[in-house]
């Protein structure tokens, strides 16, 4: 089918194309982008080195090397074939070990197969997948805390080749993606709500909690299911494709929001994300959701040291979440984001490729804001930015944290960003325990001093892939999901009430043995109250709140 609609696209090169097929050798590849771009490939070699269907024999043995590194980078052996037929022809083994790294699953290096597929002028509408059927999501986020308490964000997010019509109720904005995630449309608008009852806003029903009520929570980072441009290496061992969805979709029974802090689904075009989405209940859709931008929700390849053009730079990212940002506060418009910067503008005019990357980056706006769920103060940033950039939008939210505390409206804050260190692009002392210590050494000034002091400022992080306790009482990690690093598949969930703060860690799989999914999965199914499940986790935290 891909070859077919290929061909469809260059009809010109029909006739070299007799014969021409894609061996998969019993290797399936995890996104149908990947088989495409082999595809494209090929049809590049075909178009630019003259090459017909009489170069059948020098084509196949560019499949075979090329299926033979795909083979390896799934079980680390590579199968056996004959190199003294590869190597013979010194055109076709540099091409199979060029394109097959360029596409290797684990490395993931997407922006070399969009390079390939530009040269063909064939990416533009190229949503051949699986979940690239028109459908769509429901995005309800807490309004910035300027806002009055009980705003919130709906909005709906389309995969379709439709273009919006002019918005109507409940959105007052209605676009294509600008930049990047193109194949997606965006309909947004802030409406008010009455905290403590549900509400029809239109699309679904929305229930907010009361103003300084007690919350439950899920909290997690970095989730992954497919390893199609970045290797989420226990995604079969911990069956995160299906597992992950199905969980949230119980949990949201039980709570009132739930947030991914960063690297969510390691996605270069939207694809995924949308696939995740489409597998949550409207219950789940329908109920508040929280996010902040990760490395690799700037560069797919998670570092402004392999950074290309090609990268979202945060632009996907913020339009599919959706999340009432600064940006939207500041905006005079309808329009709820910062597009001043065009990262395809920068490359054209930047002195270098280093100074583009640097300077390409969705505007700061975008990724910061503060909000309040019930008793819970959240302070939301990214650590992409510098200090210089960041400080003044943290001072703001931490005067009104301040207050707000005083005020016995919220009784616990947290700091939220998705860096747990000075890395991957991270500026210095810009991850979240890098933050906190900033607070600690009073950069913020005395109303977060005096919170965390008082032991009322916590933070939360992402990116190792690990659950775990970072400052006892204070900080923790919540990456778990499926990626390298510590082995471990688990979820943390935050309740509030009764003028407690209990912070609990389920593990549910590790590389070392460990599966308790189902057990916990029946437990939080049958249970009128996640604390009637406590007993398979482990508690991180348990305070009285003031």
């Amino acid at each position: 089918g891909l070859l077919i609609a290929v061909q469809e696209r260059f009809s010109s090169l029909s006739e070299t194309m007799e014969g021409m097929t894609l061996q998969s050798s019993g290797v399936t590849a995890t996104s149908c982008s990947a088989c495409l771009s082999a595809v494209e490939s090929k049809l590049y070699f075909v178009q630019k080195e003259g090459w017909t269907s009489h170069n059948n024999k020098q084509l196949r043995m560019f499949e075979l090397d090329f299926e033979s590194r795909l083979v390896e980078s799934h079980s680390g052996t590579r199968p056996s074939i004959s190199e003294e037929e590869i190597l013979a022809n010194d055109i076709v083994a540099p091409l199979g070990m060029q394109v097959s790294a360029a596409l290797r699953l684990e490395e993931g290096r997407a922006y070399q197969a969009h390079e390939i597929c530009d040269k063909l002028s064939a990416c533009e509408g190229s949503f051949l997948s699986s979940s690239s059927s028109e459908s769509s999501s429901i995005r309800i986020t807490p309004g910035h805390a300027e806002r009055s308490y009980g705003t919130i964000r709906v909005s709906r997010i389309s995969m379709t080749t439709e273009d919006p019509d002019k918005p109507s109720a409940p959105f007052d904005y209605a676009s294509r993606f600008l930049y990047r995630w193109t194949d997606f449309v965006v309909e947004t608008g802030l409406i008010e709500v009455t905290p403590g009852t549900s509400t029809d806003v239109g699309i679904t029903k929305v229930t907010v909690p009361k103003q300084g009520q007690g919350i439950t929570a899920l909290w997690i980072a970095d989730p992954c299911f497919s390893s199609a441009y970045v290797s989420c290496i226990y995604a079969d061992l911990f069956q995160t494709s299906t597992r992950t969805p199905a969980l949230v979709n119980t949990l949201s029974t039980h709570f009132d929001h739930w947030a991914i802090w960063g690297d969510n689904f390691y996605d270069f075009e939207g694809y995924l994300t949308n696939e995740f989405f489409a597998k949550l209940s409207k219950q789940t859709q329908s109920r508040l959701f929280l996010a902040t931008s990760g490395n690799h929700d700037y560069w797919i390849d998670g570092s402004t040291d392999v950074a290309t053009q090609h990268d979202q730079y945060g632009n996907g990212f913020m339009q599919f979440y959706a999340m009432d940002a600064t940006s939207a506060l500041e905006s005079t418009s309808n329009v709820a984001w910062d597009f001043s910067v065009n990262p395809d503008s920068v490359f054209a005019v930047a002195d270098n490729k280093t100074a583009a990357i640097n300077q390409a980056k969705a505007a700061i706006s975008n990724f910061v804001f503060w909000t309040q769920i019930g008793n819970l103060g959240y302070i939301v940033f990214s650590s992409a930015y510098s200090w210089d950039e960041s400080k003044e939008y943290m001072t703001q939210a931490c005067a009104w944290a301040s207050e707000q505390v005083q005020a016995d409206s919220i009784q616990l804050v947290v700091l939220a960003a998705h860096w747990s260190g000075y890395n991957d692009g991270a500026k210095y002392n810009m991850d979240a325990p890098g933050m906190y210590q900033r607070v600690i050494n009073g950069d913020l000034g005395d109303a977060c001093l005096h919170l965390a002091e008082n032991g009322v400022l916590k933070f939360i992080e992402g990116h190792t892939h690990c659950n775990a306790i970072v400052e006892e009482q204070t900080g923790w990690m919540v990456a778990a999901q499926g990626m390298s690093g510590c082995g471990q598949y688990a979820f943390s969930w935050l309740d509030t009430r009764n003028d407690r703060a209990i912070l609990l860690n389920f593990p549910l799989q590790n590389i070392d043995g460990l599966d308790q999914y189902d057990e916990v999965y029946d437990c939080i199914t049958s249970a009128s109250d996640i604390m009637d499940c406590a007993s398979f986790a482990t508690v991180w935290l348990n305070q009285t709140l003031i």
